[in-house]
């Protein structure tokens, strides 16, 4: 939070811009809060930074107004549900085995859980490893003694800071 000596009105001007890039967007300008909620669902995916340019002109001449900025640490902007990257499916009598790599760009893997016919009870599953530390993770899920007949199997997966995505698939117990 910035803050003057002699209590002057400050007034902020706030820009962004994705690592890598030179130029500054402007996202805020003349505002008077010290406090901003920027939605970043308005971004793509990314590393970025912010610049907050405080001047307290509103207090004082021209000649005597003082300007100062500050660009924050690079931070990630993750909007994004991680992905499936690979996926196999055996069905062996009444076992349906999934085997499947969960991928994220930018964040840790948060949770893996499915469920059977769209029941509201969803099994959490651990990676093979046993711990959500990386943004790739393996899992393998066994479900057995499947009725016969077609089923659907829902899988939710979401990262560490809850984008969330669903897939289905479809089975024929025989």
């Amino acid at each position: 939070m910035a803050s003057d000596s002699n209590k002057d009105t400050l007034t902020y001007e706030i820009e962004f811009r994705k690592l890598g890039r030179t130029g500054w967007i402007k996202l805020k300008d003349k505002l008077e809060k010290s406090r901003f909620e920027w939605d970043t669902n308005t971004v793509e995916d990314a590393r970025y930074e912010v610049r907050v340019i405080a001047d307290d002109e509103k207090s004082n001449t021209p000649q005597t107004a003082l300007t100062g900025s500050r660009i924050s640490d690079a931070f990630v902007i993750d909007n994004t549900a991680p992905k499936i990257a690979k996926e196999n499916i055996k069905i062996v009598k009444d076992v349906v085995r999934f085997t499947l790599t969960i991928q994220d760009a930018f964040t840790v893997i948060g949770n893996l859980s499915y469920t059977v016919d769209s029941n509201e009870d969803w099994i959490s599953m651990l990676p093979d490893d046993l711990i959500y530390d990386t943004t790739t993770e393996d899992f393998t899920i066994q479900i057995e003694d499947m009725e016969t007949g077609k089923h659907v199997i829902a899988v939710k997966i979401s990262d560490d800071i809850k984008n969330v995505a669903y897939k289905t698939y479809e089975v024929n117990i025989k």
